[in-house]
């Protein structure tokens, strides 16, 4: 491999549904101490946090986080065939 020249490449990584539950039951273990924070009120038929005096601007934050789409920047390098690789 021949490298002539490298670049910053923007990549967008964003969390399946599947994934998203499985971070958000960390998380919930993490910060709350129990993977499910979440109970069903029988009245009003909604789920409400179990936990929300544990609830802290951190835990919220990375809560909200985990929904988003980030942008990370990978060096990519391209060689003299035109090829491209991840340095």
């Amino acid at each position: 491999m021949n490298l002539i020249a490298t670049f910053e490449v923007p990549v967008q990584l964003m969390l399946s549904t599947e994934q998203i539950k499985e971070v958000r039951a960390a998380l919930n273990t993490f910060h709350l101490g129990d993977a499910d924070a979440n109970q069903l009120n029988p009245e009003t038929m909604i789920y409400e946090p179990k936990y929300p005096h544990k609830e802290t601007e951190e835990f919220r934050g990375a809560s909200t986080s985990i929904l988003r789409t980030h942008t990370r920047y990978v060096t990519v390098g391209i060689d003299s065939c035109g090829q491209f690789y991840i340095v």
